[in-house]
């Protein structure tokens, strides 16, 4: 019954639905992309990208900062900004895990390292997705919050 944690609730499920989607809509006509250079992570030289939207329709829109894999082409990670929890800047990381469903490579599992109340940062959360379907014949409606 806890009106914050129903917020919360509510928001991770639309933040979820799309990071889930998000790297097959990263060409989508509201993206806008700048390349960052590279930087490496544990010993893998990524490609990074800014990636923010425009004409969303949002009081203020969020901004990644994703890590393209150089063998995969594959988004191993990103930072994200979380504007709605006053994170107005992409500083807080996940990491990617993936799958092949029928041809297609899907997120299967996203963690994410949050601060806690005393700054410190540790993983918060960890998103797993797992019996993935396409043709499932859900409609948008069914997807809707």
């Amino acid at each position: 019954m806890d009106q914050k944690s129903i917020g919360t609730s509510g928001f991770l499920r639309g933040a979820s639905y799309y990071w889930f989607t998000m790297m097959y809509k990263l060409n989508d006509s509201e993206t806008i992309h700048k390349y960052l250079g590279t930087e490496k992570v544990n010993n893998i030289m990524y490609d990074k990208k800014s990636l923010t939207f425009e004409n969303t329709g949002k009081a203020s829109d969020d901004s990644f900062i994703l890590y393209f894999n150089p063998k995969t082409h594959l988004v191993d990670r990103f930072y994200f900004s979380l504007p709605a929890f006053d994170a107005n800047d992409p500083v807080l990381p996940m990491e990617l895990d993936y799958e092949k469903i029928d041809g297609i490579y899907v997120s299967n599992t996203r963690r994410g390292v949050f601060p806690n109340a005393k700054g410190e940062y540790g993983l918060a959360i960890v998103f797993t997705y797992s019996n993935v379907k396409f043709n499932n014949r859900f409609t948008k409606e069914d997807l809707s919050l």
